[in-house]
């Protein structure tokens, strides 16, 4: 079945797939998740695969070794302000426009902020212009798993305001084990 815009009510704390496959939007109109500011969720065991979005994190989510978000021309997990954390989960681009698989941002002065503890994120189209993970005046700790790009660098450092501007919150990435891995040996690319 196809979901858009699906937001996950309150008191849901955890989304399981039961090992199906979820289709999200096939046309630009959105995400197949989206997790609201104040919610605190899991999602786990199934596949969310989507032309475009996949999950917009405004709150709080957890990505489990069983899930995996595909997607084939948008974000497959855009936290804006919100926080999520990976903990196994795959997470892949395999087709590209001008987007990354991960965007980490600001929303009204709120960094987004990922903890990727394993798993994996993943870029594979050969011609893509963006990075697997895209850190946009976010905070990200990599404490293990793997980013890869098989087409640019494997994550983006930059600011929230990409005119560098005096009012720019500055994206922020602590790795403490892992793999960062990009095209001709390019892990890492940044403004900031």
């Amino acid at each position: 079945f196809r979901l858009i815009n699906y937001e996950v009510p309150d008191g849901v704390n955890t989304i399981d797939l039961g090992g199906f496959t979820v289709k999200g939007p096939a046309a630009r109109d959105g995400y197949a998740i989206i997790v609201p500011e104040g919610s605190e969720i899991t999602l786990t065991n199934g596949t969310i695969q989507s032309n475009y979005g996949g999950v917009k994190c405004l709150g709080s989510v957890t990505l489990e070794s069983t899930l995996t978000l595909k997607s084939s021309g948008g974000i497959a997990l855009d936290i804006i302000g919100g926080s999520a954390v990976i903990d196994g989960a795959t997470v892949n681009m395999t087709s590209a426009q001008k987007y990354p698989t991960v965007r980490v941002q600001v929303s009204d002065d709120v960094p987004g902020k990922l903890v990727m503890n394993s798993g994996s994120i993943g870029m594979t189209f050969n011609g893509a212009v963006e990075s697997a993970l895209s850190i946009e005046g976010g905070d990200v700790t990599i404490n293990g798993g793997t980013v890869t790009s098989t087409s640019s660098t494997a994550v983006f450092v930059g600011n929230s305001d990409l005119d560098n501007t005096a009012d720019s919150i500055h994206g922020k990435l602590t790795v403490n084990d892992g793999s960062i891995i990009g095209v001709g040996g390019y892990a890492l690319g940044g403004d900031n």
